[in-house]
């Protein structure tokens, strides 16, 4: 059994529906995948709700008459690539071509229990996954950098670099000599505890007045990425953990197997 109290308590969903049949539906799904949930009737609860906090889903019953108001709501929240749109209505056919791009999975009414359920868990590991790819975790790396005008410059100059947090996706780093931006640049680093190099390529993005430096990564060696994802998940509070469980009235040879929820 997955060790997913804490990850899925971190997750807030938003449901807008005053159809009472199916939101009774829906909250019973999210409270048993661990989702929290707040049920709306009316767009100007969604757009109050969305000021007092932030949610990872919205629910959103395209038969209501505001859905796209509540829609444009949760739109105008800013980018977000972790949060996803669920819609559900009698037919598929009524909803705008704007509203069905907007929302990532649909369900047909009247809502089956069952399907509510399963499609609810894809969309849960959805936003977990999405959410992983783009954590970043606080480190205190020393690391050395070579930095050029364009990636295709083969004369760099080279700088000795803190990195003080790193995801898949960039890093942040602390230099002691400005750099200029947009500049290309390649970072060598040790993974803590494992020690195992990274080389990555990338682009400097934005410098502040303190010489905190952000970089946007290109390219990272497959293997190396896959290392350092490894490691990434290794100290994500929101990444999925797997426990081993072993049937004790199971007779059979080998080491106990292993199972992911």
């Amino acid at each position: 059994m997955a060790d997913r109290e804490g990850m899925e308590s971190s997750i807030a969903a938003l449901v807008f529906s005053a159809d009472r049949e199916s939101t009774q539906i829906l909250e019973r799904a999210l409270q048993q995948l661990g989702i929290k949930a707040q049920v709306c009737l009316a767009a100007q609860d969604v757009r109050e709700a969305l000021q007092r906090r932030d949610f990872d889903l919205l629910l959103l019953d395209f038969d209501e008459a505001e859905a796209g108001s509540a829609l444009d709501a949760w739109s105008g929240q800013g980018p977000n690539s972790s949060r996803a749109v669920t819609g559900f209505a009698r037919n598929f056919q009524t909803m705008t071509q704007e509203q069905r791009k907007c929302a990532q999975f649909y369900i047909q009414k009247p809502l089956s229990p069952g399907l509510v359920n399963k499609t609810l868990s894809v969309v849960r590991d959805t936003v977990l996954k999405k959410r992983r790819s783009a954590y970043r975790c606080t480190v205190n790396i020393k690391a050395q950098a070579g930095l050029s005008a364009t990636a295709a410059a083969k004369v760099e100059k080279l700088f000795a670099v803190t990195m003080l947090d790193i995801s898949l996706g960039g890093a942040c780093l602390k230099t002691d000599q400005p750099m200029p931006v947009g500049s290309a640049i390649r970072i060598v680093f040790l993974l803590p505890e494992t020690k195992d190099a990274v080389h990555v390529t990338g682009k400097v993005v934005w410098v502040d007045r303190c010489g905190i430096t952000g970089v946007k990564f290109a390219s990272i060696p497959p293997l190396e990425k896959s290392r350092m994802e490894d490691w990434l998940n290794e100290h994500d509070p929101n990444a999925t953990r797997v426990t081993l469980v072993d049937n004790p009235n199971e007779v059979r040879e080998g080491p106990p197997r292993m199972y992911r929820n």
